[in-house]
């Protein structure tokens, strides 16, 4: 009985450490696939690929994300990559009153205004022009604070 009871202690006192002083649980903000990737090559023929799928030059992909702050509010979210390749980030019309003035989703970085916690990111797209091994980073910030926020993903093509 004092066993059980102890290890209940220890579980809840776990619980409350997880969680800031206003009683809001502390977790990372993520980045989540909403669809599969579609390559469009550069001929028009379009097919669904995996991550681990090697592009051609002038192959652009497509996919959709979800963005979340969970118990936290969302701040920034940027989709970068080296010099070789063009990124670009389109909205849905609901979504899109959640950017801020100063954003630049054309080029892969957008502020969104405050108390966003969910946005749907209808397209974010790539296309490589050299071939080569790409790397794609995606930071996603949020006012969880450090350490964490911001989260960073990053990611490897392939290019032939």
């Amino acid at each position: 009985m004092k066993r059980s009871f102890i290890i209940s202690l220890v579980i809840a006192l776990v619980a409350l450490g997880l969680m800031s002083c206003d009683g809001t649980a502390i977790s990372s903000p993520s980045i989540q696939a909403a669809s599969k990737m579609v390559r469009t090559s550069a001929a028009g023929v379009r097919d669904t690929i995996n991550l681990n799928d090697s592009l051609n030059v002038g192959d652009t992909v497509r996919l959709s994300l979800i963005v979340q702050g969970y118990y936290h509010y969302l701040t920034s979210f940027s989709a970068t990559s080296d010099t070789t390749m063009l990124v670009g980030l389109a909205w849905n019309q609901a979504d899109s009153a959640a950017l801020a003035p100063g954003s630049d989703p054309e080029h892969g970085k957008v502020i969104f205004t405050p108390n966003t916690a969910y946005v749907f990111l209808t397209s974010m797209r790539f296309t490589p022009r050299y071939s080569g091994t790409h790397r794609i980073d995606m930071i996603v910030v949020s006012s969880a604070g450090e350490p964490y926020s911001p989260q960073l993903y990053h990611y490897n093509v392939a290019v032939r």
